[in-house]
């Protein structure tokens, strides 16, 4: 800060002060000073106060846009910070549903889902080999180290007993369990007798079964599919079978109504001539353009074209009517 008229009011006291004329330093010229001195200073105050207030609304604004441009900031922060914690609770809820009930289901190593996450109605259907003979050797209460899936492993229903067997193809032995018998059934000390809510297929025969708690009854009809006598042709060749019949019928279909055997459609054998090939293609409505005719005459048999204008005029004149093939 800086008095307005400091050089005046220096020289004005130094005037008073170094005066030697009387009438020179006096009162009233020393209170003129002092006066002129609060005058000055209080002007230059006031410019100073002036000068800071604008200085401090600079500031207060510059204070506000930054306090304004913080708590948008926090607010951005306050809402990135929200967002990620209700991911992280998603993420949570979503890791803990895995597996869980009503929740996801997990998949093992190749891509699969576990057989313990399936429903029990995907796991209710069981194949097995064959039935097997009466008379075949068992050994009861005896547990093949193998599990039914296993390559070497097949599983036979022995009728008399009413019991699923496993089979070692390597050993040529039977065996009355194995590693997975509970999945074929309860055990009786002969085998595995057949659990009573499952489905049991016979891939030799292509067979449904179900254990009716004596023995296994077939499902529906005791009809399997297959090419003979005794199986049902499977439904998926037989519709691909009707689709060529249909396309060879409408082939056929086409091919006879524009090919015309005129002795064969007559039912006659007698030789024929053009003219009345025509007259008969016309009262039978198959005057046609492009249509081919053969009929037999007295020089043997003729093949011919139709390729003029669809009108009687034109299907009487045997210049329209052009040999065809090798005539």
């Amino acid at each position: 800060m800086s008095l307005t008229n400091k050089s005046t009011l220096i020289n004005d006291a130094q005037l008073i002060r170094y005066a030697e004329q009387e009438g020179f330093n006096t009162a009233e010229r020393v209170g003129k000073l002092f006066v002129d001195f609060i005058s000055n200073v209080d002007a230059t105050l006031k410019q100073e106060i002036a000068s800071r207030q604008s200085a401090d609304n600079v500031l207060q604004q510059q204070l506000t846009t930054t306090t304004s441009v913080a708590n948008s900031a926090q607010s951005t922060a306050n809402s990135a910070n929200t967002k990620a914690t209700n991911a992280f609770n998603l993420i949570t809820l979503l890791e803990q549903s895995i597996g869980a009930a009503g929740g996801i289901v997990p998949l093992d190593n190749l891509g699969k889902i576990p057989a313990v996450h399936l429903p029990s109605f995907m796991d209710d259907v069981l194949e097995f080999f064959n039935f097997g003979s009466n008379n075949m050797f068992v050994y009861q209460g005896t547990i093949l180290n193998k599990e039914s899936t296993n390559e070497t492993c097949r599983v036979v229903y022995k009728e008399d007993t009413g019991v699923f067997v496993f089979y070692d193809t390597e050993e040529g032995m039977y065996y009355s369990d194995c590693l997975d018998g509970d999945t074929w059934g309860v055990d009786n000390g002969n085998g595995r007798m057949p659990h009573s809510g499952k489905v049991y297929v016979c891939i030799s025969n292509n067979k449904s079964y179900r254990w009716s708690g004596t023995q296994l009854s077939v499902i529906g009809n005791d009809i399997a599919l297959g090419e003979t006598s005794t199986t049902a042709f499977p439904g998926n060749r037989g519709v691909t079978l009707e689709k060529y019949v249909t396309r060879l019928l409408d082939y056929s279909s086409e091919h006879n109504r524009t090919f015309v055997n005129i002795n064969r459609w007559k039912n006659t054998t007698e030789p024929i001539t053009l003219d009345y090939a025509i007259n008969e293609l016309i009262s039978g409505t198959r005057m046609e353009t492009g249509i081919i005719i053969t009929f037999f005459t007295e020089e043997g048999w003729v093949t011919k074209q139709y390729v003029g204008a669809s009108s009687i005029n034109e299907f009487y004149k045997h210049s329209n009517w052009k040999d065809y093939g090798n005539g």
